[in-house]
């Protein structure tokens, strides 16, 4: 018996008789097709869910790039898109190489779990990278500026969350960076020796873009030394229904001191960060920058 969606055969049910009773009769099958028909518009809802839902992911892995390759550093980035139908949403991860051969990297939320939110994700990353490339010796904080000027204008976002960086190679196999944080959760430090933690700039991280007009923005510096690695990451990687976030911080560095290893390649940390397949309650986006410590042969 198919089970018909909108004139789609979306399912076919079936009846059997086993141990020597009879087969169903006129009055089961009856009965098999009332309770067919009664779950038709729950189960249309489900496969408008599903729809959704992978029209998002295709709309969110089609702007999540492959890291560039950068001479002096490793890069590698990763995507897992929440375990549950609901949680789709706007997380997204970027790098690109500058014209003076700086590096930018971003990362960054858009609020809410649904299509609007993917797609809106579209428009804002968009706009970093392209503020970003073009905005000569200005620092990121000037760049979160701009976006949040023309996001504010062009959109009705309620609320996006980013950190934004420049690196500059400052020779030895350093580099210097300098990095604006709009309300995203902090970057992690995984040096090649010593203790992860997170890097903090002097004062509380600035608030998130679209909250308020004329909001004003920091800049801040880091030096990586050689072997040094900066991870970027969304708070689905850290945040747990009922738990702090500052709690997921700390573990998420626990997690890293763990995994670190001479010669690990970088895509393979940031893949043993994410938890288990299927335990993700949010998307996660994670991009990470690891400067060489021994010159990469020609």
């Amino acid at each position: 018996m198919p089970v018909v969606i909108d004139d789609r055969t979306v399912a076919l049910a079936s009846a059997s008789s086993c141990l020597g009773n009879p087969p169903p009769g006129d009055a089961e099958l009856g009965l098999l097709e009332e309770v067919l028909v009664s779950v038709r518009d729950p189960l249309r809802r489900t496969l408008e869910l599903q729809s959704i839902r992978d029209t998002a992911l295709v709309l969110q892995r089609s702007f999540l790039i492959t890291p560039p390759r950068v001479e002096g550093a490793e890069l590698a980035a990763v995507y897992q898109p929440a375990s549950t139908t609901a949680e789709i949403g706007g997380d997204w991860y970027d790098a690109i190489v500058l014209p003076d051969g700086a590096v930018a990297l971003s990362i960054g939320d858009v609020v809410g779990h649904d299509l609007r939110a993917a797609t809106e994700m579209t428009k804002v990353s968009s706009m970093l990278r392209a503020f970003a490339y073009a905005g000569g010796p200005s620092g990121p904080a000037h760049t979160l500026s701009r976006l949040d000027e023309v996001t504010q204008g062009v959109s009705d976002v309620a609320l996006v969350t980013a950190l934004h960086a420049v690196l500059r190679p400052a020779g030895g196999h350093r580099w210097d960076v300098t990095l604006s944080n709009a309300g995203h959760p902090p970057p992690l430090l995984i040096p090649a020796s010593g203790r992860p933690r997170c890097l903090y700039g002097p004062e509380a991280p600035d608030p998130p873009l679209c909250v308020a007009a004329g909001v004003e923005r920091h800049d801040w510096h880091h030096e990586l030394a050689p072997g040094d690695t900066l991870l970027f990451y969304t708070d689905g990687l850290v945040e747990r229904p009922g738990a702090d976030i500052s709690d997921g911080v700390r573990q998420l560095a626990e997690r890293a001191a763990g995994l670190r290893g001479p010669g690990r390649p970088l895509s393979e940390l940031v893949a043993a960060l994410l938890p288990p397949p299927g335990e993700a309650t949010d998307d996660i986006a994670v991009i990470a920058f690891r400067a060489d410590d021994v010159p990469r042969p020609p």
